[in-house]
């Protein structure tokens, strides 16, 4: 019988559809949005166009495990998925690095009597060292997918970074950022903070051995943080005089699958035949409002009440007109904050009464950013027909020092 596996993870969707023979006849990796239901459906729909409802069916994930109730199918356990697809498909593995959307595991063969056994460790509570956090700095430096998928790891670019957190990263990378260090430097330095944080914590006294199989979606896609495990792993070895060689870390095809897999491969075992998705579809139209019931949450409008009278009852009313005319020169002083997500600038009198400001979300380039709020100001002061006299310039938030010397500012305060 034909074997299909789904994984439903934490950000993406996978899944594989197996021949008799072992051969991948469809593959598909998508991110859910969290659509977790949808996406599974639409799967679905591809296994069927290909071969009808004629396979056997397991899944696994954060998310599988109530999407296969629904399905009434098997759900199997990730770390289980992914060991059962090693251990056939890479028998000399002695170590796995999986990192997924917003989890981690690593996985240890060990003999103990005689008996090799395997020990797991996984982090499952924070998105820190995991896809979440790689994903939500490249978007904040705006690099392209390709661009950051086609960078190369050199030890001598990084920077210290702190990856223990999503927000200690960000947190590093933002100060990088703000002193002008170019984003592939950054890239390089969050990449390798993520393998620092994972071999300091999640081997729990162990020790990745060769030969270690990287999996997961981070490590598929970006070849520098494959470069950044096979850099730290082989200094760890040279240090505990552990033998290894050019194939002592590996990317196997389809590293991101790897779980998918193993979930088809249990359908080759044992029965959890594929019934159709109208036990899912039921469960789609139902879900939302079970998860509401469950947690109690309420629309933002009270009954009876229109969205129209909502939207009045709470918009913003716009700020008092600067007294400012026709020919005046503004004398005033200029504060800048250029912080992490966000630029503000303000200008206020002699008598410190704020005639106007400007916000930009930041662009990655913080003098950009202050031109940009600056200049925004300019314009509103020349709009009135008034000209700016600025007479001194005070600037804070992480890019303060680089816009000390590069604006001539007269002070850069510590924000607090």
């Amino acid at each position: 019988m034909l074997r299909a596996g789904i994984d439903v993870g934490s950000t993406t969707v996978k899944g594989v559809l197996l021949a008799e023979d072992g051969t991948i006849l469809l593959k598909s990796y998508e991110p859910h949005e969290a659509r977790q239901v949808e996406k599974t459906i639409k799967l679905l729909e591809k296994f069927e166009e290909l071969v009808g409802k004629e396979f056997s069916l397991f899944l696994t994930g954060s998310g599988g495990g109530e999407i296969a109730k629904a399905l009434g199918v098997r759900h199997i356990q990730e770390v289980n998925a992914v060991t059962f697809a090693v251990e056939l498909f890479h028998p000399e593995t002695s170590s796995v690095v999986e990192l997924g959307g917003q989890d981690a595991k690593m996985v240890f063969w060990v003999q103990a009597k005689g008996v090799r056994r395997k020990i797991t460790t996984m982090n499952d509570k924070c998105a820190g060292g995991t896809g979440a956090t790689i994903d939500r700095i490249i978007a904040k430096l705006g690099l392209p997918v390709d661009v950051a998928r086609s960078v190369r790891f050199d030890p001598l670019k990084v920077h210290p970074v702190a990856a223990k957190c999503g927000v200690f990263a960000e947190t590093d990378i933002n100060s990088l950022q703000k002193a002008g260090v170019p984003p592939e430097e950054l890239l390089i330095s969050l990449f390798n903070a993520v393998v620092v944080q994972n071999l300091a914590v999640l081997t729990r006294g162990y020790t990745l051995k060769p030969t270690v199989l990287l999996l997961g979606g981070p490590n598929a896609f970006f070849p520098a943080l494959v470069d950044a495990w096979r850099y730290n792993l082989e200094k760890l070895w040279d240090e505990k005089g552990i033998e290894y060689d050019d194939s002592s870390v590996l990317l196997p095809e389809d590293a991101h699958f790897f779980p998918a897999i193993g979930c088809a491969l249990f359908a080759g075992l044992e029965k959890s035949p594929y019934r159709g998705k109208d036990g899912l579809l039921r469960f789609s139209k139902g879900s939302a409002f079970f998860i509401k019931k469950q947690t109690g949450e309420t629309g933002l409008l009270k009954e009876g009440e229109s969205l129209e009278e909502f939207k009045e009852k709470y918009k913003l009313l716009p700020p008092p007109a600067p007294a400012i005319g026709k020919g005046d020169v503004v004398r005033c002083f200029l504060g800048i904050d250029a912080g992490s997500t966000s630029t503000k600038a303000v200008i206020v009198d002699e008598e410190g009464s704020l005639l106007t400001s400007a916000y930009t979300l930041s662009c990655g380039n913080p003098l950009e950013d202050v031109k940009k709020v600056v200049g925004s100001i300019a314009d509103r002061v020349r709009a009135f027909g008034a000209e700016l006299a600025v007479l001194s310039v005070g600037v804070t938030g992480y890019a303060k020092d680089v816009l000390k010397e590069t604006v001539g500012a007269d002070v850069a305060i510590v924000e607090t």
